[in-house]
């Protein structure tokens, strides 16, 4: 499972210096943001305070009524919500990396890293970036 610890104990100095880990904290309840949020605080406040890591959330105004949604896929009506929850999570996150830098990687909690991912990850987009330079 992935954790912001299991992430930080498989990436190096070197990874932890060029990367940014943001967590985002997709629940609408805020006591439970304030909540989840303080224990990242308490167990990674190094990390937090050098910009390493950052904590987001949105406000519950970002989500539109979800109630009324059509049925799609054979899903129940809760699937459908989850679904469609997720997919504005998704972009809300999106929107807030995309100028915070050159890659993007978004870590789902069932996958496990390894020690170097985030330079294997790099060397293969680069490399792809490199090959789509003319004369390559």
């Amino acid at each position: 499972m992935t954790t912001p610890q299991s992430v930080l104990e498989n990436m190096t100095t070197e990874e932890m210096e060029d990367s940014l880990i943001i967590i985002f904290i997709a629940e609408t309840d805020p006591d439970s943001v304030f909540q989840i949020s303080s224990d990242i605080q308490k167990q990674f406040h190094q990390h937090l305070d050098s910009g390493l890591m950052e904590v987001i959330s949105p406000p519950a105004e970002f989500y539109p009524d979800l109630t009324g949604l059509r049925k799609t896929l054979g899903d129940d009506m809760e699937r459908v919500t989850w679904r469609s929850k997720q997919s504005l999570d998704f972009s809300f996150l999106m929107m807030y990396a995309k100028s915070r830098g050159t890659f993007y990687v978004q870590l789902e909690d069932d996958v496990l890293t390894k020690k170097g991912f985030v330079s294997i990850m790099k060397h293969f987009a680069l490399e792809k970036i490199a090959d789509k330079q003319p004369g390559s």
